[in-house]
């Protein structure tokens, strides 16, 4: 029964944590020691799924479809694992930055809920407690985003709000729906009982989950949220954002349309293509506009994407398994860019990468600790981001997807210009003699250079040994293009 356990551990420490607050030392060593247990956990899920296949736990002894089910796969698993993983350099990067005041306040505890809400949306078996989970992961990540105060937090966090809130009702109403055809929820059941569906019922339902998941992703064109209030709260708190909550909408994508609908619904894989298409191209020039480091990392959130969600479009397994690869490393991509950004900003005075320059001769190791998440985001060798595009594009050429090719390759050139760009202006260019004189050195903060040591090393380290990587996301994508293996495991023998 281990699938319950990284969703337990989650509020657990989250709330020994809180009650730790007046031990602040104590507080941040067992939030730490918490989110280093999700990684032997989420290990332990992994190796089970690559030893048994598709594991799944019935709660409470209720059978499926009645009761409530939790299931992993490769996919499941291989989400669990990189959530802790990136958990745990955000709670370690953290303690550099986030005041004793947020820390009192609570940001531990949210970010433990948020773990156990993410943990719970990836081995759920059920589409309504899937949309608990998403309630939960509201309720947390609001909390996160006004923990520091200020006008400019409470700002982003009523955008970032309110289309959520929209996109909830979105889900709910199509899961309202989907029951009302069908009388199911379970994700398996519902597989069998689609079948009974309309063409019209079909194209409805899946509409409304598709904008659900897709405005929960920052997918074209409900994104706007997400660069309105990612650039808010603490550096932190963006970065374990962008890891975490816009894979949830492309997981569910992931999950939903392959074993529920099937990308042979009409439109669905047309609409998923086209739409990931516009959210590359929308983000990357998003971000070649910007000025401030966080808001073009913000807009790269969006490019990134808009790669996942074409890639689920092709639909093949090929295809499948490039989205999960890519999505995986980009989540410690996105964690380590954002902590080096703190960094960098620390170091210049500020966000803005215009006034900033010559760090280059201050602080070497910033640039060359910026350039591994940088490179590996633009999809340039060895790094781990190159494997993940390179299963996206041979996938596409197989499709014959020739636009899909052009456009992926030509946003990944933008990428690398855009991220050479905010190098050449924060540490390649001279300092503009009229520019305010740098701080002066600090010492080092050790937790924060720990973490974007650490995951500039994990990053190199898929790149350089992909092959373990790629056979699990390959495994992962042959279970989403056939998922026999899953409604066996869930629904044993009943039709």
């Amino acid at each position: 029964m281990l699938l319950p356990a990284p969703i337990a551990l989650g509020f657990l420490t989250a709330i020994i944590v809180f009650a730790l607050r007046g031990a602040p030392w104590l507080q941040r060593n067992v939030s730490l020691l918490g989110a280093l247990l999700q990684i032997v956990i989420a290990y332990t899920i992994v190796e089970e799924v690559a030893l048994y296949g598709v594991v799944s736990a019935q709660m409470s002894g209720w059978p499926a479809p009645f009761g409530i089910t939790l299931v992993a796969d490769a996919l499941s698993a291989a989400m669990l694992l990189v959530t802790s993983i990136a958990g745990f350099f955000v709670v370690l990067f953290g303690m550099s930055e986030i005041s004793p005041r947020s820390q009192h306040l609570g940001f531990h505890s949210f970010v433990h809920m948020l773990l156990g809400g993410v943990s719970g949306a990836f081995v759920t078996g059920d589409l309504f407690n899937l949309y608990v989970w998403f309630e939960v992961l509201l309720i947390a990540s609001f909390g996160l985003l006004v923990v520091q105060g200020g006008r400019k937090q409470m700002d982003g966090a009523i955008r970032y709000v309110a289309l959520n809130l929209i996109a909830t009702v979105a889900f709910l109403t199509g899961v309202g729906l989907l029951y009302g055809a069908t009388g199911a929820l379970n994700m398996a059941d519902l597989r069998r009982a689609a079948g009974l569906m309309s063409e019209t019922q079909v194209l409805v339902t899946a509409a409304f989950l598709l904008f659900a998941f897709g405005a929960k992703a920052a997918m074209f064109p409900v994104f706007f949220w997400l660069p309105a209030s990612y650039h808010t709260p603490y550096f932190a708190t963006s970065a374990l954002f962008s890891a975490l909550l816009t894979k949830v909408g492309v997981y569910s994508m992931l999950r939903v349309f392959t074993l529920i609908y099937g990308l042979e619904t009409p439109f669905l894989a047309d609409a998923l293509i086209w739409g990931g298409m516009a959210t590359m191209v929308a983000g990357v020039l998003g971000a070649l506009a910007q000025r401030e480091i966080r808001l073009v990392l913000a807009w790269q959130v969006i490019a990134s994407i808009g790669l996942m969600v074409a890639a689920i479009g092709v639909g093949t397994p090929g295809a499948l398994a490039g989205a999960v690869f890519y999505m995986t490393q980009d989540m410690l991509v996105k964690v380590a860019l954002f902590a080096t950004a703190w960094l960098v900003a620390r170091r210049a005075g500020g966000e803005d990468q215009v006034p900033a320059g010559g760090l280059w001769l201050q602080a070497p190791w910033l640039g060359a600790l910026f350039l591994v998440p940088a490179l590996a985001l633009a999809g340039i060798p060895p790094f781990s981001g190159f494997w993940g595009k390179v299963l996206i594009i041979d996938a596409t050429l197989k499709a014959e997807a020739w636009l899909l090719t052009g456009v992926a390759l030509a946003v990944g050139l933008l990428t690398l210009y855009s991220m050479g760009k905010v190098f050449a202006e924060t540490f390649w260019r001279a300092r503009a003699e009229d520019a305010p004189s740098l701080p002066a050195p600090e010492p080092l903060p050790r937790p924060a250079m720990l973490a974007t040591l650490g995951l500039a090393g994990l990053i190199t380290l898929v790149g350089l040994f992909p092959a373990v990587f790629i056979d699990f996301t390959l495994l992962a994508g042959a279970q989403l293009a056939d998922p026999s293996a899953y409604l066996g495991t869930v629904l044993g023998g009943q039709p």
